[in-house]
């Protein structure tokens, strides 16, 4: 029985998604769905003043002139509040709710004020209303009895008692049709807004498995280069190139092994992040070189490089205590030729590394 009740509500509610899913693709449907109020408080604008100019030269539509008009007043208002930018998500859905429900009472006063031949807006409306926008089918079931109940309230004892029994009949007829219709369109609407998501999602990770290293999450040598050339094309004021090497990862391969040395990259790679705080500035451009490019000024790296010797000194796990890395920096600007830059930051590291091994007494 609860897996019945579970299925149902899966059904109703997430429209036969997982939660998650649901969850994930509300931005989009959001959007769609303004664009569509948009067109249809639009489009319900034209047809009520069309409505509302026929009730003045026709005679079969002077009673139901006021719905049209309050209709016409509705439609206008949630058109313009479905475009204003800063409404949020939950302010939105109850502007489309209340445009459903202006179309629906709008059918339901016709059918009262004209209960003949014009009974069929409100039954065009029933079918219509479910599809309009992409929503769950839960909502439309509420939708729908809320509307027949207030045309039960309003048209019993004003409706001759014939109609009002064909009426009912047919309104509860189309209402249950309407959001059959609706449920298999909103259904195919939602599962295409999940597949667009896979899709999208399957290209980020197609992109960040290009750009990015597999051992470290680092960005790799191609984000490098396409970084260098954007800035050789944008040129930025300034920026600074800071060249890193870990010291010793060719002893601990061979010393302690490869799943060592793995782990000293590791090591370099949570010290430098610590150091330089923003992970997209490091990129990962060799097996035991690293370049990180900074858009700051000297002080802000000499500051990040004293960070880093203070890490790396700290750093340990399993067989390893402690990680070197040698680095220089060079200063660049948009007068700057970025590959000179980048051979004097070079120069600078290496120099650093020579003192590394000179000193080093192991």
């Amino acid at each position: 029985m609860f897996k019945v009740i579970e299925s149902i509500k899966k059904t109703l509610v997430y429209m036969g998604l997982e939660k998650e899913q649901f969850n994930k693709i509300k931005a989009p449907v959001k959007e769609d769905n303004k664009r569509s109020i948009l067109l249809w408080s639009a489009f319900a604008i034209l047809f009520w003043v069309m409505s509302l100019i026929m009730s003045f030269k026709v005679e079969a539509y002077t009673a139901c002139r006021y719905v049209y008009l309050v209709s016409l007043i509705i439609a206008l208002i949630t058109l313009i509040l479905s475009q204003v930018k800063a409404a949020s998500t939950k302010i939105f859905v109850l502007i489309t709710y209340l445009f459903e429900m202006s179309i629906l009472g709008a059918g339901i006063g016709i059918a009262i004020c004209q209960p003949d031949v014009r009974t069929v807006s409100i039954i065009a409306f029933m079918l219509i209303v479910p599809t309009c926008t992409i929503d769950r089918t839960l909502t439309d079931i509420i939708l729908s009895i809320i509307a027949f109940i207030c045309y039960v309230i309003c048209a019993k004892g004003n409706v001759e008692p014939d109609i009002f029994s064909w009426e009912t009949t047919n309104i509860l007829i189309f209402s249950a049709v309407g959001i059959l219709i609706g449920h298999v369109i909103n259904k195919s609407r939602f599962e295409r807004y999940v597949y667009a998501e896979s899709i999208k999602e399957f290209a980020e990770l197609q992109k960040r498995n290009a750009d990015y290293d597999a051992l470290t999450g680092l960005k790799n040598r191609r984000a490098y280069i396409d970084e260098v050339e954007n800035i050789k094309a944008n040129g930025p004021d300034d920026y600074i190139i800071v060249m890193a090497d870990l010291n010793g990862l060719k002893v601990t391969n061979d010393t302690l092994g490869h799943e060592a040395g793995d782990i000293l990259i590791i090591g370099a790679k949570e010290c430098l992040k610590n150091a330089f705080d923003n992970i997209d500035t490091i990129y990962r451009i060799g097996g035991d070189e690293f370049c990180i490019i900074m858009y700051d000024t000297s002080e802000t790296v000499q500051a990040c490089l004293a960070k880093l010797e203070k890490e790396s000194a700290e750093w340990s796990r399993g067989p390893i205590n402690g990680v070197s890395i040698a680095y220089g920096y060079a200063a660049g600007s948009k007068c700057s030729d970025i590959d000179n830059i980048i051979i004097q930051a070079d120069h600078a590291m290496y120099d650093n590394k020579r003192k590394y091994y000179k000193n080093d007494t192991r």
